[in-house]
């Protein structure tokens, strides 16, 4: 892996980090608060699976650090099997993230212990993370008629 793209990957991984930390700190608040009126299986899928994406980020950071370009071909397979589970994840996030954020954003008066930065951020992450997502399911649909689906994930 060369310097240029392990910068990238640094930083990527690190905006990553901070915006599921940032997620993570905002559910952690709505528990201890015991704010009732946000407590379903959303809130508790956006809590465990950003705290696993928080640890998966930071072995992506990790790895290539120690092994380089010595990584062995287990790892890159067991690497694009992870890529693909969290994709499917991401994708289950993104509608919880956008769904749990609407439903906080329509009660706020109902629901004064969940106002907070947080939930604008979450609100707004939830649309960011919904178009971003019909853009790539464009680019992948685009890819897999010019290509082949399986060279489109790599």
């Amino acid at each position: 892996m060369s310097l240029v793209s392990l910068d990238n990957l640094v930083l990527y991984t690190g905006i990553i980090i901070l915006i599921n930390l940032i997620l993570f700190s905002y559910i952690l608040k709505l528990e201890r608060e015991k704010c009732d009126c946000t407590d379903n299986w959303m809130r508790d899928y956006i809590k465990y699976y950003t705290s696993i994406l928080v640890i998966l980020s930071l072995i992506t950071i990790v790895v290539p650090v120690f092994l380089g370009d010595k990584t062995p071909k287990i790892m890159k397979s067991l690497a694009f099997f992870i890529r693909i589970v969290v994709l499917l994840a991401t994708l289950v996030q993104v509608y919880v993230v956008f769904t749990y954020s609407q439903a906080l954003n329509c009660n706020k008066k109902k629901c004064e212990c969940s106002q907070d930065w947080r939930s604008t951020f979450m609100y707004w992450l939830g649309i960011f993370g919904f178009v971003i997502y019909v853009l790539m399911l464009l680019v992948f649909v685009t890819c897999a008629f010019i290509r082949s689906p399986f060279e489109c994930f790599a």
